[in-house]
């Protein structure tokens, strides 16, 4: 899914435990949006 995003898309997360199995999934994830495709949206802004 991740891959799929790019400069005009918008990301909705309606579960946060949609992201992954266990926590560290989730917390990979959670840090793969919020660290690496996020800083897409900043340098847009």
């Amino acid at each position: 899914m991740l891959k799929k995003l790019d400069e005009d898309s918008v990301l909705y997360i309606k579960s946060i435990d949609r992201l992954g199995r266990n926590y560290t999934e989730l917390n990979e994830q959670w840090r793969i949006i919020t660290k690496e495709k996020m800083q897409i949206m900043k340098e847009l802004i």
